[in-house]
């Protein structure tokens, strides 16, 4: 089943604003044992400080904090005040040609940089590049695209020539007029790469139900933003410090995708940004309104798992006892039973969203 999933009135900005001027970022901390620090140290933006964690900012080394992730989950932080000075230990020069880059080279980077899991995919006939958000109310792939449309041409270009792609497709729904039209009048540089325009249901931007969509064997699915991280380290051999972050939700007066540190407080980088209707009966949703988990906007930080924050008025829902109605089973992308708890389920939290008794089907799941 497609569900058409009503928006109303709650859209995204078209505008892109950036709020990197935060007081604070905070780094993950699973076993402080692990880590050996002095107050006041000193450490520089794209550091390394432990186990792969890296700051986004330059500053001091402060202290521990407690606060919360994307699933409203407690995690140690250890805290970094900044300088506002973005200092780098080291200069990277940029590399002029991404595509001279060998096979070898291009995973490594992957590996190092970027996110290790899509690496085994490349060696494919067809690769297809995502633009579609995992939940109705995001729109952080498709502003990658937006705002970075010829870094991530020269990206795709790069592996095809690299891995001996037959072609490439972008995907973009086909709402996104503006988007597309921009992406078209650079595609002519391009001839291995397509737009593919496609007709939006819920949950395409869900990479199983995409692939199934698609139907095409040996075929690998990117999202935009990771090829734009993708660029940035063949480009500079660094992480990306920032992220996009879409803030929306029917208390939101002006709904917009924002750039943030990697490690903010997402409230700090919402101040003096985002403009609430009503701040005294609210709930902040992490991920979206379809499978997110209401949070503590106060206590969480902005991770490489947080994609966007929905700002609801809040209304209790009366749960009760299912009726066997089968809707739950009827709307599931993957005809699954939820009640069974299917491993397969990818918690797209349609069940919850028709259950006509208001049961949240995915809180055992999660």
């Amino acid at each position: 089943m497609k569900l058409q999933i009503n928006k109303d009135n709650i859209q995204i900005s078209s505008i892109t604003r950036n709020k990197l001027d935060v007081e604070n970022i905070y780094i993950p901390v699973f076993n402080t044992n692990l880590v050996n620090f002095n107050y006041n140290d000193y450490v520089y933006k794209e550091e390394t400080i432990f186990d792969n964690k890296f700051s986004s900012i330059s500053g001091n080394l402060k202290n521990f904090k407690i606060l919360v992730d994307e699933n409203n989950k407690e995690i140690t932080t250890l805290r970094i005040e900044n300088d506002y000075k973005e200092k780098l230990k080291f200069r990277h020069g940029n590399k002029k040609y991404i595509n001279k880059y060998t096979k070898e080279e291009i995973l490594s980077h992957i590996k190092n940089y970027v996110d290790d899991k899509f690496a085994k995919n490349l060696n494919c006939e067809n690769l297809f590049i995502s633009c579609i958000d995992l939940d109705p109310y995001e729109a952080n792939e498709l502003f990658y695209l937006k705002d970075h449309t010829e870094k991530i041409l020269e990206t795709i270009d790069a592996l095809i020539d690299i891995f001996n792609i037959k072609e490439a497709h972008i995907l973009i729904s086909s709402k996104e007029s503006d988007v597309i039209s921009k992406t078209l009048n650079m595609l002519g540089t391009y001839p291995k790469i397509h737009l593919k325009i496609v007709e939006y249901f819920y949950p395409l931007g869900n990479d199983i139900v995409l692939k199934k969509f698609l139907n095409k064997n040996n075929s690998c699915i990117l999202k935009a933003s990771f090829l734009f991280n993708l660029y940035y380290a063949l480009k500079r051999k660094a992480k990306v410090t920032e992220k996009y972050i879409t803030i929306t939700g029917n208390l939101v007066e002006n709904p917009k995708v924002i750039n943030v540190k990697i490690g903010c407080l997402i409230s700090e980088a919402l101040k003096n940004n985002i403009k609430i209707k009503d701040n005294t009966n609210y709930i902040c949703i992490a991920n979206g309104v379809m499978s997110g988990n209401i949070v503590d906007i106060n206590k969480l930080i902005v991770t490489n798992n947080l994609r966007s924050i929905i700002i609801e008025k809040y209304e209790e829902k009366k749960e009760y006892e299912c009726i066997n109605c089968g809707e739950c089973l009827n709307v599931c992308p993957l005809n699954l039973n939820p009640k069974l708890r299917k491993k397969e389920c990818i918690k797209c939290g349609l069940c919850s969203y028709m259950c006509p008794s208001n049961i949240n089907l995915l809180k055992e799941e999660k």
